[in-house]
C-alpha cells in the first residue's frame, strides 16, 4: 500500500509541481473559461436575434408582409433546421473536416468549441419565443 501511495505522490509531483507544470493547467482553465463565456454571450445574442426575427415575421398581417423580413426569416429557418436537426457529432465533423480548412487554410484546426455558440443559439431561440409570450401556444401545437 505504501508503494502505491508513493507512486501517487510522485505522479502528482511530476504532473503539477515539477518545473512549474501547474502553470499550464492554470492557463488551460483560464482559456476554457474565456471560451465558455464568449460562447455563452454569442449564443444568447444570436438566439435573441433569431427569436426577434422569427416572432416579428410571424406577427405580420397577412396582407402586409415585409419582403426583407421574409428573407431574414427564411435564413433563420434554414439555420434552425440545420443546427437543431443535425446531431452534434456530425456538426463537429463538418466543422473539423470541411469548414475549418475552408475558413482558415494552412492553420491548425479547432477542437469544435467554435461551434458551441451556434448550437446554443439554435435552442435558445425557441425558449425565448415560448417563455416570452410573443406567440400563442397554438403555433407550437402541430
Amino acid at each position: 500500500m505504501e508503494a502505491w501511495w508513493e507512486g501517487v505522490q510522485k505522479g502528482i509531483y511530476q504532473t503539477f509541481i515539477y518545473k512549474g507544470n501547474y502553470i499550464y493547467f492554470v492557463k488551460g482553465v483560464r482559456i476554457t473559461l474565456l471560451v465558455t463565456a464568449l460562447a455563452l454571450v454569442l449564443g444568447v445574442v444570436l438566439g435573441v436575434l433569431v427569436a426577434v426575427i422569427r416572432s416579428a415575421h410571424d406577427q405580420q398581417p397577412a396582407n402586409k408582409k415585409n419582403p426583407v423580413l421574409g428573407i431574414l426569416d427564411g435564413i433563420c429557418k434554414f439555420y434552425l433546421t440545420v443546427i437543431r436537426g443535425t446531431p452534434m457529432m456530425v456538426q463537429l465533423l463538418i466543422m473539423w473536416f470541411v469548414l475549418w480548412p475552408i475558413l482558415f487554410p494552412g492553420s491548425t484546426r479547432g477542437d469544435g468549441r467554435e461551434l458551441d455558440p451556434l448550437r446554443r443559439a439554435g435552442f435558445r431561440h425557441q425558449l425565448r419565443r415560448i417563455r416570452g409570450g410573443d406567440c400563442p401556444i397554438r403555433y407550437y401545437v402541430h
